[in-house]
């Protein structure tokens, strides 16, 4: 495999995993409390 391809599904895969985060932060529900304490 090229390393170019290689590179480029790496990024492809890390962002991915930013866009899965991003909608499972949007559409899970979580209370403000708990928001709080994953930030601190």
């Amino acid at each position: 495999m090229p390393l170019w391809l290689e590179a480029g599904l790496w990024g492809l895969l890390a962002g991915s995993a930013l866009l899965i985060g991003a909608l499972a932060g949007w559409f899970a529900r979580l209370p403000k409390r708990a928001i709080a304490g994953i930030m601190a």
